[in-house]
């Protein structure tokens, strides 16, 4: 529904954001279809373990999440979990979890009137700045003129 809204809009919020949506659409699709024909990661060990990390991320993005303990999960090293993260999807790990947490963002900022700072600290930002400096970067747009422009009052 997203990716439709966003292609019928004209893309207003630009390829950042339909990358986004398609990345959560193949995690959601990965996590439904967890067999070895619809496995995206493929049959390596290594590639599996990142799989695991990034269902990581997606249950525990509101926790400080740190590199050592994804490569703890995935059993890898440092550098071998960076690169094998970033040429599987295309972004670092710590890219990938400001990602789930905009979204998150945005299912809050559509279904409640709480506070940015509320929000931001929810989802595991230091702060309100820290939180709507990252919206902004990922959306093209301040948290507030997000929630103005797509939400339906």
């Amino acid at each position: 529904m997203w990716l439709s809204e966003e292609v019928e809009r004209g893309n207003p919020q630009g390829k950042l954001y339909i990358d986004s949506v398609t990345n959560l659409i193949i995690y959601h699709i990965l996590k439904q279809h967890n067999d070895s024909q619809s496995n995206f990661l493929g049959k390596d060990p290594g590639l599996e373990h990142l799989k695991i990390a990034m269902e990581y991320m997606q249950d525990h993005y509101a926790e400080s999440i740190t590199l050592d303990k994804l490569t703890r999960l995935s059993n890898l090293s440092p550098s071998h979990f960076i690169n094998s993260f970033k040429q599987t999807l295309d972004v670092t790990p710590h890219q990938y979890l400001l990602k789930i947490r905009i979204e998150r963002a945005k299912e809050k900022l559509q279904r409640s009137s709480l506070p940015l700072s509320e929000i931001a600290y929810e989802l595991g930002f230091t702060d309100q700045s820290h939180f709507s400096r990252h919206f902004k970067k990922i959306t093209g747009m301040s948290p507030l003129k997000w929630k103005q422009n797509f939400v339906q009052k």
